[in-house]
């Protein structure tokens, strides 16, 4: 299994009070036309769709919330250009195979740098971002070329809560 390509499928399970179902639709498909307008060259045939699923369980809204926010806060993309030769990316990673199983939220990245030292601090920066998150004893970070972190998660008992699947396909 490949762990660092654009993919073309995303699935989603999204907790939900109940009632709530609707609305929840209503968002996905005006988001969907806002990726649709956002996406229309590079990726005209992007969708989204959602329907109504079952789970026995699901993350607490409140340890939701804290995974949301550490994935938003997790160094992406391009972090420093090369000075020696113009237009080469000296230092990035990006975040490869988001899981959430019954462990956590495992999350791999790819780190790549000419200069070993800040291959290094990036590394540092995902386990600093993960630790505050919640995961306990990361591992610590070396020199190697990838990263991974699995940030801890609470389930909440499943009664209260409608199960919808969210599904984003993009062209092959």
């Amino acid at each position: 299994q490949f762990d660092n390509v654009i993919c073309s499928r995303c699935d989603a399970a999204v907790a939900l009070p109940k009632g709530s179902g609707r609305a929840f639709e209503a968002f996905i498909r005006e988001l969907e036309g806002v990726l649709k307008n956002e996406y229309a060259v590079t990726d005209p045939d992007v969708t989204l769709t959602c329907a109504a699923a079952e789970t026995a369980k699901a993350v607490s809204a409140e340890r939701t919330v804290t995974l949301v926010q550490a994935l938003t806060a997790m160094p992406q993309g391009v972090e420093a250009m090369d000075t020696d030769f113009p237009g080469l990316v000296q230092t990035s990673l990006n975040m490869g195979v988001v899981k959430l199983d019954g462990d956590g939220l495992h999350i791999a990245f790819s780190i790549r740098s000419s200069i070993a030292s800040r291959k290094l601090m990036l590394a540092q920066r995902v386990r600093a971002v993960a630790a505050l998150a919640g995961q306990k004893d990361p591992a610590p970070a070396d020199a190697g070329g990838s990263a991974g972190v699995c940030l801890p998660v609470y389930h909440d008992a499943y009664r209260y809560w409608q199960v919808w699947t969210v599904e984003h396909r993009q062209r092959p």
